[in-house]
């Protein structure tokens, strides 16, 4: 639940972000009968965005045996590389992501093209939303039920924070707050990365391919699987979440998950 429950409150607060930006500016150049086809933009691509996960759950259920595990090994790689580049963009884009926005919206509010604001605003937030559904596909394969509560409770959580920044006119400090989800994100895609690879190493066991030593325990540490600190325990389980935690784990999965977290934390 803690894992989904910060990826959907980072990446639901950026569409908000996003929306937010578009609107604000549409409002202060008084171009107020294009907010409803900004809002149309933003509603629809949210719809979208949602229907693309229940599409990929639908495919992820229909596949069994070994394809299974490559599938969700798969799917765990993928989603920190996205997780990943996202990080970096908006790090490296943020200072810039607001007049860059208000120029292409006024771009295409001057020329009228009322069906390009429409497309604009759908893309900024479906590309948030498909890289949210990107995301969860390691969580969805293990856990529906808490994935599903973790994005709720991450949704409203995230709204709350928008809606008292943009309409209370609180003062909450962005760049702090995406400072910090972004290093807790590099800390879970860590743990993401190293369960991929237990997913890759138990597909290539099952179709009978060896990789040696590589798939040999680095560690196991012996606690019992009803211990609050084991992975599926209370307490374990959000270490595992958050930082990769595990009571055993191969030396490929050690030692991709370490290089990981070396090359990545010090660009933070």
């Amino acid at each position: 639940m803690m894992g989904p429950f910060l990826l959907s409150f980072r990446e639901i607060l950026e569409m908000a972000l996003l929306s937010a930006i578009v609107v604000i500016f549409l409002r202060r150049t008084g171009r107020h009968a294009l907010l409803r086809l900004a809002y149309y933009g933003v509603f629809v691509a949210a719809f979208a965005s949602l229907s693309a996960g229940i599409l990929v759950w639908i495919l992820f259920e229909s596949i069994e045996g070994p394809p299974r595990a490559l599938f969700e090994g798969s799917a765990a790689f993928v989603g920190v590389v996205v997780i990943s580049y996202m990080i970096f963009w908006m790090a490296g884009r943020s200072k810039m992501l607001k007049e860059e926005l208000e120029g292409r919206i006024d771009v295409i509010a001057k020329k009228s093209a009322r069906f390009g604001l429409f497309l604009y605003c759908f893309i900024i937030v479906f590309r948030e939303g498909v890289e949210l559904v990107l995301f969860l596909i390691p969580f969805l394969t293990q856990d529906l039920s808490g994935t599903a509560i973790g994005v709720l409770v991450g949704a409203v959580s995230s709204l709350a924070v928008a809606y008292a920044t943009f309409v209370l006119g609180m003062k909450i400090s962005m760049r702090k707050l995406f400072f910090y989800s972004s290093l807790l994100l590099m800390l879970m895609a860590g743990g993401i990365l190293g369960q991929g690879v237990h997913e890759l190493l138990e597909y290539l066991g099952e179709v009978g391919v060896r990789v040696g030593w590589l798939a040999e325990p680095a560690y196991v540490l012996k606690i019992p699987p009803n211990s609050l600190f084991h992975e599926d325990g209370v307490i374990g389980s959000v270490f595992s979440v958050m930082l990769g935690y595990s009571s055993g784990a191969e030396w490929a999965r050690l030692i991709l998950h370490m290089t990981y977290l070396a090359v990545v934390l010090p660009f933070i």
